[in-house]
């Protein structure tokens, strides 16, 4: 049988997600979260907490204080956009050319908004400290969350959660597991310089687009030849940049991408492999090879105590022991792991897919979109991570 928390959420379902779709219909990248950040504050007075001044210019942080608690519970929620155009036909859909939710964080910070409405009602019950942390720039390297454990926001936390959406998993399934959770995500650019000239010439130039296109095939022998099986590797090649007209062979070729990693052995290893690649390349093709390599998220790694207490209170809200599910290590990545690192605590996922609603569709795909029943769930669920802990 749910919780009554669960029941109080639930209620909470229409101004849940009118939120989730304010946000859904003003989508703002990394650092650049202005609107967003001013309607959180807006919501956060309207049910009576008051925001700190913000570090990093579009981060909202507020203080649910318990009586002589001696311990702080961080709830955290990531709130920026990404950088792509919406195809959704939904009446919500983004107003912002270029620019949508297209990984959840508008859910995220409805949920989050969500927790702070219900624990601001059980405030007498609290027995820890609350603090609610709405971070920018999740998707956007170096990321918010660094700026803000730089800041000390973090400093006097004791154990800090989050929740993100799934559409892999069924509605309303809780997902998560100790140790490793998501990878070490970092970037890289690789230019293959070459001599540009007539493309009715070939011989007189330096062609770097046909090295290009060995190269991006023979990065891909890293993960299936390189590195141990089983230690997951994933390098994707994701933007390819050459020329610009029909006849004319360009004189350099630019490859950009992501590397994902569970190891830091093997995080190490990657850009040295990728370098003598790269460079055998260019050699057989009598050009030159050009490698900038980018170190951004650690991988996120769940602490065990956090994760069976985020699996306990699952099952209790929902009075459902299906309701919390193991999960497996996955390539995505998330600036969430530097607060793993800073203090205990745990990061678990949410399901969302529904075929009648039709939410299928992969994170960051233009069509990627959640089932809204499950906003009540997650709002219910941080709540009751800051409301049973003791």
């Amino acid at each position: 049988m749910p919780a009554p928390l669960l029941k109080e959420a639930r209620n909470l379902q229409k101004q849940l997600s009118a939120w989730r779709r304010h946000f859904h219909q003003h989508p703002e990248i990394g650092f650049e979260e202005k609107h967003t950040a001013r309607y959180i504050r807006r919501v956060l007075r309207k049910l009576g907490l008051r925001p700190r001044s913000p570090v990093i210019k579009t981060d909202v942080v507020a203080d649910l204080a318990a009586r002589r608690a001696t311990k702080t519970v961080a709830l955290r929620a990531d709130i920026d956009a990404l950088p792509v155009q919406e195809l959704g036909r939904s009446a919500y859909r983004s107003r912002n050319p270029g620019v949508a939710h297209l990984c959840g964080h508008d859910a995220h910070t409805a949920m989050l908004l969500g927790a702070a409405a219900l624990l601001k009602g059980h405030h007498d019950q609290l027995e820890v400290n609350v603090r609610f942390l709405f971070q920018p720039a999740e998707e956007r390297p170096p990321g918010g969350a660094q700026a803000l454990v730089e800041a000390g926001v973090l400093d006097d936390v004791d154990e800090i959660f989050a929740l993100h959406v799934d559409s892999s998993l069924p509605l309303g399934c809780v997902s998560s597991c100790a140790g490793p959770i998501m990878a070490a995500a970092d970037g890289f650019e690789a230019r293959l310089v070459g001599r540009g000239g007539h493309a009715a010439s070939p011989h007189r130039n330096r062609d770097p687009v046909p090295a290009a296109a060995q190269a991006v095939l023979a990065l891909q022998t890293i993960a299936s030849r390189c590195t141990n099986p089983t230690e997951p590797v994933v390098v994707s090649v994701c933007v390819l940049e050459a020329g610009t007209a029909f006849n004319v062979i360009p004189e350099q070729v630019t490859l950009r991408g992501t590397v994902r990693t569970v190891t830091k052995r093997h995080r190490q290893a990657v850009p040295r492999l990728m370098r003598r690649i790269l460079s055998g390349v260019a050699r057989s093709a009598g050009i030159r090879a050009e490698l900038d390599y980018n170190f951004y998220y650690p991988v996120s790694s769940n602490h065990a105590a956090s994760v069976e207490f985020v699996a306990d209170t699952a099952r209790q809200l929902t009075g459902r022991r299906s309701a919390y599910r193991q999960a497996e290590v996955r390539m995505g990545a998330e600036d969430f792991s530097l607060y793993l690192e800073k203090t205990t605590g745990a990061f678990a996922f949410l399901g969302t897919r529904s075929k009648a609603k039709r939410t299928q569709a992969n994170h960051h795909n233009p069509h990627f979109d959640i089932d809204e029943r499950a906003l009540p769930l997650g709002a219910a669920l941080l709540a009751s991570l800051a409301l049973n802990r003791r």
